[in-house]
């Protein structure tokens, strides 16, 4: 392979989407297999992202309410431009600290658990490592990201707006909102979750191949992802008897064991994700060769 085309995708129809059909079962498996002897190490990793996690709502929080306490004087157009201006800025601080933060750290997140798929065992401070490499190559995918998530969400007021607007013509219909609502909600979600899977393999794939640019590993997160979403999506369905198991200890031990095995399964499902895109990316494969490539077609023998 020309090294200077090492990562790029070539499209190739010949061959299936997946080289080997595999179930969630299997991944699942795959994932318990690279977690043995490392369940402590990966469920403190998944406590210490969940907590930078929860930082972006606690810097966010505090300052809409402190902008909502002081409009409680304000009455009319000032109190409804202060009541907005309090939700913008909160929700773009917020933002601005998962594209600043927690996007490089998602990178190291997943490098940490491609180690675990490769049966190393990952330290702590390797997920803290994209925010000296690869770091505005991580803020480029998540501010890619979230902008679609955005305009997903836009399209949904759009909708409502245009909803406002027929029944101004037609007349008010508590039965037409409630229809144009289930629709476009659904609507939503579907577009969303395509958007979303469409580009999830880019944080492993920047944390695999750190001197690619960003926009070439949104590509790539798309060309891989083609024809496996709804294999993606059932995979990390069949953890919602785990997230039972998880709600029930949660009950029962008053939230302490589920504060515990919330950590535990996170650090489950993200393995099991890591191994998906291990097994979609041929990785295996690739690390026979000089210049890997992450498209699988580039290993298919005849």
């Amino acid at each position: 392979m020309d090294q200077n085309n090492q990562f790029e995708f070539e499209q190739n129809e010949q061959y299936a989407p997946m080289l080997t059909v595999k179930n969630a079962r299997y991944f699942r498996g795959r994932a318990r297999e690279a977690l043995k002897g490392n369940w402590v190490t990966a469920s403190v990793m998944s406590l210490v992202y969940t907590l930078m996690q929860i930082l972006t709502v606690a810097v966010g929080v505090p300052l809409m309410l402190f902008m909502l306490l002081a409009t409680k004087e304000a009455v009319g157009t000032e109190r409804v431009l202060f009541l907005f201006l309090a939700v913008l800025a909160g929700y773009g601080l917020m933002f601005a600290v998962m594209i600043f933060v927690i996007a490089p750290l998602t990178v190291g997140y997943s490098h940490v658990h491609l180690k675990l798929i490769d049966g190393q065992t990952p330290e702590i401070d390797s997920m803290f490592s994209y925010f000296k490499k690869a770091y505005w190559k991580s803020v480029g995918i998540a501010a890619w990201q979230m902008l679609l998530a955005f305009g997903c969400t836009l399209l949904v007021f759009v909708a409502v707006l245009f909803e406002r607007l027929l029944s101004g013509w037609i007349g008010d219909s508590k039965l037409l909102f409630a229809a144009f609502f289930a629709v476009f909600t659904v609507a939503w979600a579907a577009l969303l979750l395509f958007v979303l899977y469409r580009y999830i393999m880019a944080p492993f794939i920047l944390a695999e191949y750190p001197e690619m640019r960003a926009i070439d590993a949104l590509r790539s997160s798309a060309t891989l992802m083609k024809g496996r979403k709804w294999k993606l999506f059932c995979m990390q369905f069949s953890f919602i008897g785990w997230g039972l198991v998880w709600l029930l200890a949660s009950i029962v031990t008053l939230g302490l064991g589920g504060l515990v095995g919330q950590f535990v399964l996170t650090a489950y499902m993200q393995t099991s994700l890591a191994a998906f895109y291990h097994e979609a990316a041929n990785r295996d494969a690739s690390k026979d060769v000089e210049f890997p490539s992450i498209d699988p077609d580039d290993y298919v023998v005849d």
